[in-house]
């Protein structure tokens, strides 16, 4: 597992047909359970009420709801008025409104001192959450990769992340194209790991739109660097950016060059210089072929 200075690592890669095909139909007459990481997703991205209309509640262990209290808790003694922080605030309205607690009642029959020591490893809400996904009729929301991957593979369920999550609104016709993609930078913008983007989102976060987060061209960019993407996903979509990009009237020559080279730059970070060489003259040449014939 590659490491990261900050931020969730979400999944090791979103495709969309894996999630159409596979998860979509999986989460069909089951009750979502969530994590503390993706219930501060769906917070910050002001998903609430959506994902409520088409999911309904998510259940989550009441240990859970007790880190966003305590935490409001923490932050109303820097505060004179003694409320909580604002977003603190809104976390627990969030939690009221989409989310039902339960205690895991599984606790009553298992080993106490096992429990401990797994309440030690991964601490107490996430030890209680794999409590309560058993059995056939829940699945698992995480944004944590680490601790979602595992629990799938040894419960048998089905886990899913919050941009998987966006795939299926943006299928249903919930959300539009353009509020994906705007959905997509905001989780760049927030560091959630491999957070998948296509060209659209490039273009997007390049040209701008109103409350679009301040440099996040750069970070949406960086999604195409060695320790964030493979190779082939990230030179197709750096190939089909430049397309579009060709295509504009609103950038000079000059810019679209000093574009191509900082973008040049980051493909080849974390990379071998030659390996990118290669497969992007070997991309351009299949491109060009398959051009020719249509």
């Amino acid at each position: 597992m590659r490491g990261y200075k900050k931020g969730l690592f979400a999944s090791p890669g979103t495709k969309r047909p894996e999630v159409l095909n596979s998860i979509k139909p999986a989460l069909e007459g089951k009750t979502i359970c969530a994590d503390i990481t993706a219930l501060v997703t769906l917070h910050d991205l002001k998903l609430g009420e959506l994902f409520f209309n088409r999911f309904g509640k998510m259940l989550i262990a009441s240990s859970t709801y007790d880190v966003a209290y305590d935490f409001r808790e923490t932050t109303r003694q820097f505060r004179t008025d003694s409320k909580g922080s604002e977003w603190a605030e809104g976390l627990i309205t969030f939690l009221d409104k989409y989310t039902e607690s339960v205690f895991p009642q599984q606790i009553l029959s298992i080993n106490a001192h096992g429990k401990e020591q797994t309440n030690d490893i991964l601490g107490k809400s996430f030890a209680d959450t794999l409590l309560i996904i058993q059995g056939v009729d829940k699945v698992l929301l995480s944004e944590d990769f680490c601790f979602r991957s595992p629990a799938v593979e040894l419960q048998g369920i089905t886990g899913v992340w919050v941009q998987a999550i966006l795939m299926i609104l943006e299928e249903e016709n919930l959300i539009t194209a353009d509020e994906y993609q705007k959905l997509v930078i905001a989780l760049v913008n927030i560091f959630t790991a491999h957070t998948s983007i296509d060209s659209y989102t490039l273009m997007k976060s390049y040209v701008g739109y109103d409350g679009m987060p301040e440099n996040v061209f750069q970070k949406v960019t960086k999604v195409l660097s060695g320790n964030r993407s493979d190779m082939s996903s990230a030179v197709n979509v750096l190939y089909w950016f430049w397309v579009a990009l060709s295509q504009s009237d609103n950038l000079t020559a000059t810019k679209k060059n000093e574009l191509i080279h900082e973008m040049l730059l980051t493909l080849c970070d974390s990379r071998v210089i030659n390996e990118c060489y290669n497969y992007f003259l070997a991309f351009l040449s299949v491109e060009k072929v398959r051009i020719s014939y249509q």
